[in-house]
């Protein structure tokens, strides 16, 4: 299902970027990023850009397997290089590219489709992703590349996924970051907070970075998502009970219904 762009959107993203301008640097040096693109799979289905008939890739290989130039895997048409190699015993398909063309398969699976004037918006949203992306190389070095292409990282549609107006707004901020400490830092990003942003170790282990902390946002009350119900079943009320005192701190307006009883309304102490 295709996400489009919300004006929410636009406004958190450009008065973020706005608040950071005065830590945003430029990348001098050209990076290159590693990029699962397929993760423990069983075949991979490889067209070159000069063939005419796809090829299944099977465990029996030879690997590791390089293909340059416009390759489709699964379907998908990806720029630079890509890799086929077994980890695990299982088949991975991994894109090496430069970072500037990773983001043009980034930025628009992240944010959806825009109209020419929401191009501030993509620039916004092109830092943030930019920034993640130098943040995390390396993330799996064990395995032998840098980040996921789905939301354990940066959702990422290859070359098939580019927008032409996306693309303008990822050169006109070419090799921008974000930086704390000279350091580009933890851009985490999203659409809509509920109010009030998350704390970082509401969500992550560890010493949380002083630029991510919970604070009010009164940028998304107009997303459909700001207010949400769910419709928990007897068996799934036990589990919500017994983790009822965690939920508390950050959830507002529960009640219980039981059917039978007449209309929903019974708050939780």
């Amino acid at each position: 299902m295709k996400r489009y762009i919300r004006p929410y959107h636009i406004i958190f993203v450009v008065i973020f970027l706005l608040n950071c301008l005065g830590y945003v640097r430029k990348q001098r040096v050209p990076r290159m990023v590693r990029v699962a693109i397929v993760c423990g799979a069983e075949s991979i289905r490889i067209k070159e850009a000069d063939a005419s008939q796809t090829e299944e890739i099977l465990i029996n290989h030879r690997f590791p397997m390089y293909y340059r130039g416009g390759v489709y895997v699964n379907g998908r048409k990806y720029r630079g290089t890509v890799v086929l190699k077994k980890i695990g015993g299982k088949l991975w398909a991994i894109n090496v590219l430069k970072i500037e063309d990773y983001l043009k398969g980034v930025v628009p699976a992240e944010l959806g489709k825009i109209t020419p004037n929401l191009l501030a918006a993509a620039k916004a949203q092109a830092v943030a992703a930019r920034t993640y992306t130098y943040a995390h190389l390396n993330n799996y070095q064990e395995l032998g590349f840098d980040l996921y292409a789905t939301v354990q990282d940066q959702v990422y549609l290859g070359e098939s996924g580019e927008d032409s107006l996306i693309n303008i707004a990822i050169e006109q901020t070419r090799g921008e970051i974000l930086v704390y400490h000279n350091k580009p830092i933890e851009a985490k990003y999203h659409s809509t907070c509920g109010g009030r942003t998350a704390d970082f170790n509401d969500a992550w282990p560890g010493p949380a970075p002083p630029y991510l902390r919970s604070v009010r946002c009164p940028y998304c009350s107009k997303s459909p998502h700001f207010r949400w119900q769910k419709t928990y079943l007897t068996k799934e009320r036990r589990k919500f009970d017994n983790r009822r005192q965690g939920v508390r701190s950050w959830c507002r307006d529960v009640s219980i219904w039981r059917p039978g009883n007449g209309t929903p309304g019974q708050k939780l102490p």
